[in-house]
């Protein structure tokens, strides 16, 4: 007989899929992640960038060589943000992963510690694939040898590569929030480790 306590994961086309997503992870979610410092560092970074004038620094970077590094990194992090969203979805410990999964006082059933760690993981797993993808699209768009900024950049030219670097900085910026919150759980395990001691 089939348990209908059970949660059951469904098939999705990917336009639902995205939806889902939205709807049920994002939306929660989105003042926070519009109110984050990252999000509007990124913004700034990336249109001061868009309106430098003039010889800069930038001038002697190449737009194909820059595009290059940023898909590079942006991959190796999304590997990095998907294998540790495996992880946690696998914990070991079923009641330390129990003792993640309980809402806290005063929020909603949804939002719990685990389902925060989880969000974290797969949003900055999205936010490098998005990346991948502006940078993708910004190859065919710019010419690889041209600089990556100066005085003879066209609008155009300076809209790609502010929007790409804006999705950069905000993507780094991201993945150190998950570095921090991998190293904040640790924490939290070490004490969970101290309170069900055998030994104690």
């Amino acid at each position: 007989m089939k348990d209908w306590r059970r949660p059951q994961l469904k098939k999705r086309r990917f336009l639902k899929a995205y939806r889902q997503y939205g709807a049920d992870e994002v939306r929660p979610r989105l003042a926070e992640v519009v109110k984050g410092a990252e999000f509007w560092v990124a913004l700034a970074v990336g249109a001061g960038l868009a309106g430098i004038g003039g010889d800069s620094p930038l001038h002697r970077l190449q737009a194909g060589q820059v595009d290059s590094a940023i898909i590079t990194y942006a991959a190796i992090a999304f590997g990095f943000c998907l294998a540790g969203l495996t992880i946690a979805i696998t914990l070991p410990d079923a009641a330390f992963a129990t003792e993640l999964a309980t809402p806290e006082n005063g929020k909603p059933p949804s939002r719990t510690a685990f389902s925060d760690l989880l969000f974290v993981f797969s949003w900055t797993a999205v936010t490098h694939w998005l990346v991948i993808v502006l940078s993708l699209l910004a190859l065919p768009l710019l010419r690889p040898d041209a600089p990556l900024i100066g005085a003879e950049s066209s609008v155009y030219h300076r809209f790609i590569v502010g929007l790409t670097v804006a999705a950069t900085i905000y993507a780094l910026l991201q993945f150190l929030i998950t570095v921090i919150t991998l190293s904040q759980v640790g924490n939290v395990y070490v004490q969970h480790i101290q309170r069900h001691d055998p030994d104690d």
